[in-house]
């Protein structure tokens, strides 16, 4: 019995689609570590100007 393009398609369709899900989740994980990575050298940052801010506050609040 012969199988048609559209019966090759349906039987490759599963695993092209788990393909595609592990590359997008791939992606995904790559961005997240990167934003993560992002976030952590900033917070540093934040955390020191924002001492620095309620040290500007704590001063106008003592005056």
């Amino acid at each position: 019995m012969e199988q048609s393009s559209d019966d090759l398609k349906k039987e490759s369709k599963p695993d092209d689609n788990i393909q595609r899900l592990l590359e997008q989740n791939r992606i995904n994980t790559q961005a997240l570590r990167k934003l993560l990575k992002f976030i952590e050298e900033k917070k540093p940052m934040e955390v020191k100007s924002s001492n620095k801010s309620q040290d500007i506050v704590i001063n106008k609040l003592k005056k």
